[in-house]
């Protein structure tokens, strides 16, 4: 089977409430993962309301005291991607749990 891939707030998924802004993305290609997580970083996590405030004090002192070198890079996201079988379509990215992973390519 396939499945498409996207990325979400684990906290607001095991609320299973209305979700806040940018608490859910589905990138449209494997090269867009990085930016779809930094948006989501950006403009999510200080805002869920569902993440304790320790967490979030964490959080920025983690993100004042790091470059963005650190933080990680748009290849190591790629390639981790790849890496793990998830895979570009016209329709998104997708992963196989490998039972038909040949009538997707």
């Amino acid at each position: 089977s396939w499945y498409q891939v996207s990325l979400l707030c684990a906290l607001q998924l095991l609320k299973k409430k209305k979700r806040a802004r940018r608490s859910s993305t589905f990138p449209s290609s494997i090269s867009r993962i990085y930016q779809s997580l930094t948006m989501m970083l950006r403009d999510h996590f200080l805002d869920c309301p569902y993440m304790p405030n320790e967490a979030k004090e964490a959080y920025v002192m983690l993100r004042s005291s790091t470059s963005q070198g650190i933080v990680g890079s748009k290849s190591y996201w790629t390639s981790s991607a790849k890496s793990i079988g998830l895979i570009d379509t016209p329709n998104g990215i997708f992963w196989s749990n490998g039972s038909d992973a040949s009538k997707m390519h």
